[in-house]
């Protein structure tokens, strides 16, 4: 009975060779076996008429062996291309001893998605979390505004002249702007004071402070 030599194995009726290594011409996919997670005969993209042994689907090439592609976040890697293969926005970061797929820099991870999210989104920008608004001083919660996330002030907090500012501020605590001066019935009165140049919530015209509250009174008292 005749045999095939040892480095070779019969297939559909031929000794091949087998064991072939990346970029080592082929002719079958089961002679692929000598680089780990290899196993693919085709075409090479540089002479499309030579089959050569490449990375089988859902690995790349690095070097001389294939490498799992499309890493999600946190996972160990070894270069960038198997992080970024969805939005191009994850980088193979040095983690310590090792490396993990990590958000690139403008970019902040979603850990409930696993995405990287656009970082230092401003007043009214678009988000789906929290953590990408931080581009605008108090304006650090992502709100749904029709079917949309939106960046907008905190709680507290509400849009005036251009800026988040707190609002609720009761009679004398500190102010910028007569809006903000909600908390104390008819003290809706920023006013200069002249300590430290700073402006506070005083009683409206027409009344007067009275143990924490502003009453009714003379206008010229």
């Amino acid at each position: 009975m005749c045999y095939c030599p040892v480095d070779r194995d019969i297939f559909e009726g031929e000794c091949l060779k087998v064991g072939l290594k990346l970029d080592e011409q082929c002719m079958l996919h089961k002679q692929c076996t000598g680089t780990q997670n290899s196993g693919v005969c085709k075409a090479d993209q540089t002479d499309k008429w030579e089959l050569i042994c490449q990375c089988k689907t859902g690995y790349i090439r690095l070097k001389d062996s294939c490498v799992q592609a499309k890493k999600r976040l946190y996972e160990t890697c070894e270069i960038n291309d198997q992080c970024n293969w969805a939005s191009g926005k994850e980088v193979c970061t040095d983690i310590r001893e090792g490396k993990l797929c990590m958000c690139k820099k403008g970019y902040i991870a979603d850990k409930e998605s696993l995405k990287c999210r656009k970082a230092n989104q401003e007043k009214n920008n678009r988000c789906q979390i929290n953590e990408q608004c931080n581009g605008t001083e108090n304006a650090n919660t992502c709100r749904l505004v029709g079917d949309t996330g939106r960046c907008s002030c905190n709680d507290g907090f509400d849009w005036i002249d251009g800026y988040c500012l707190k609002i609720g501020r009761k009679l004398f605590q500190k102010c910028s702007n007569n809006h903000q001066c909600n908390g104390t019935d008819n003290a809706r009165n920023c006013t200069d004071t002249p300590v430290d140049n700073d402006k506070v919530c005083f009683c409206e015209n027409g009344y007067l402070d009275f143990k924490g509250s502003c009453i009714e009174g003379a206008s010229n008292l």
